[in-house]
């Protein structure tokens, strides 16, 4: 559990000026030693600034399978581009969020964010999906958008957690961090363990 300078990611407005894509480089690289350890099927996941550190790392580097954002979708002014690699992608967001609003915009963290929903779309385009995703309503209430048949086999999904803000949703859906780790196990080449 890595945990960025002063308690926060740099992401271009908060106190810390590190280079936090250089640090998990750097510790992935140490990790990479360990001859026990498979870093090929690695993944991350954060909630808040940490999320959009995870949207940040899948858009700079090639480390992971997949990435889980909680409470945090893609900032206006870093998207996936020509040299970020195809990977899945779970993004979680609570519709009544005051610090990263669901329909995008400034958050009082000095950051632009897009809607969240357009997030997931971007993040499904760039892994060569391009249909409309499968909206299904869950037991608890929620809403899921799923994109799936990415051309290296990802997919993108999507949680609308309802009426809730910045988090609060850690029992929903049969528990988030099973959530998270179901969807990374789905995400594991076949014949891993």
């Amino acid at each position: 559990y890595p945990q960025g300078y002063r308690r926060s990611w740099n992401l271009g407005e908060e106190k810390s000026t590190a280079d936090d894509v250089a640090f998990i480089n750097m510790i992935l690289k140490e990790l990479a030693s360990y001859p026990q350890l498979d870093t090929e099927k690695a993944f991350v996941m954060g909630v808040s600034n940490g999320a959009g550190m995870a949207h940040q790392l899948a858009i700079e580097t090639d480390h992971f399978l997949a990435i889980a954002a909680i409470v945090s979708h893609l900032n206006a002014l870093s998207l996936p581009g020509d040299r970020t690699s195809e990977l899945s992608v779970l993004q979680i967001s609570g519709d009544q969020d005051r610090i990263i609003p669901y329909e995008g915009g400034d958050s009082p963290t000095g950051h632009l964010f897009l809607p969240a929903e357009v997030s997931s779309r971007i993040w499904a385009r760039h892994n060569g999906i391009e249909g409309r995703p499968e909206i299904m309503e869950t037991a608890d209430g929620n809403q899921r958008l799923s994109y799936r048949g990415g051309r290296k086999g990802t997919e993108v999904l999507h949680y609308r957690m309802r009426n809730h803000g910045h988090g609060g949703f850690e029992g929903e859906e049969g528990g988030i961090n099973r959530l998270i780790w179901k969807f990374f196990q789905q995400q594991m080449p076949r014949g891993s363990e």
